[in-house]
């Protein structure tokens, strides 16, 4: 396609621009060199944007190519917070006062479209549709504000990750052990944990998600070394069928 150029000027230089024969007067070839120039501009001009348009679609790619890029990571916003990871895979988590609603599924980026799609949620909002393949227009993202909207509706996000899970992970047990303690008190127990090893003594805020609630005296037995508070209350909710999720000021046992 890149070669269609040269081989229009190839084609008229010969088939215009014959050498000079004993048959062929200076005056014809001349005149067959003036009729050469009136096709070859157009057919030049043709020949480059047909090569043009073939580039359009290698363009297009590479631009989605880097918004795709652009979206992988954390974003929080004012009441939750959305992974988008590499491999296509999404999680979010969105709370406010008395509910919580955990989603995971797929993501990709088309016609600069995000397209989610929800495969496992505990609910959504009152008054919110349910919706399990949402494709959202892509207002703003760079390295560190991702912008989108649906129906008029617009979600703005920043770039960083939850200051509560990194505080969790950051914070180490040498030993844990519950002997049948329940998942309430084992929370509270943790929560205080962190209040200790906090210089500014408050801690990281560990809820249970109101969909989980009825867990609440459910029994933990368990015991680990060398770990993290959010490995240790990762190992907490999968031993009762709890997820943890994160707002940026919140670990959450999510069902």
């Amino acid at each position: 396609m890149f070669q269609m150029p040269i081989i229009a000027n190839l084609y008229f230089f010969f088939r215009y621009c014959p050498r000079q024969s004993d048959n062929t007067s200076k005056i014809e070839v001349r005149q067959r060199v003036a009729g050469s120039r009136l096709w070859l501009k157009p057919a030049l001009t043709i020949c480059c944007t047909l090569s043009l348009l073939g580039l359009l679609p290698v363009l297009a790619a590479c631009g989605q190519t880097a918004l795709r890029t652009s979206l992988v990571g954390n974003w929080i916003a004012t009441n939750g917070v959305v992974k988008f990871a590499d491999d296509g895979t999404l999680q979010s988590c969105f709370t406010n006062k008395s509910e919580v609603w955990a989603f995971e599924g797929t993501w990709l980026v088309r016609s600069n479209m995000l397209i989610m799609t929800t495969l496992k949620s505990n609910g959504v909002p009152r008054g919110v549709p349910r919706v399990d393949v949402g494709e959202f227009k892509i207002v703003r993202v760079n390295n560190d504000h991702l912008t989108y909207s649906m129906n008029g509706q617009t979600m703005t996000f920043v770039r960083k990750n939850s200051t509560a899970l990194e505080k969790a992970n950051e914070l180490k047990l040498s030993t844990v052990k519950f002997d049948g303690l329940s998942l309430e008190v084992v929370i509270t127990m943790l929560h205080d944990e962190s209040v200790k090893r906090d210089p500014d003594r408050k801690g990281i805020t560990i809820s249970l998600a109101p969909n989980a609630k009825q867990l609440a005296d459910a029994e933990i037995k368990l015991e680990l070394k060398d770990v993290t508070l959010a490995e240790t209350l990762e190992r907490v909710g999968d031993s009762v069928g709890l997820k943890l999720q994160s707002t940026d000021a919140e670990l959450l046992l999510v069902k």
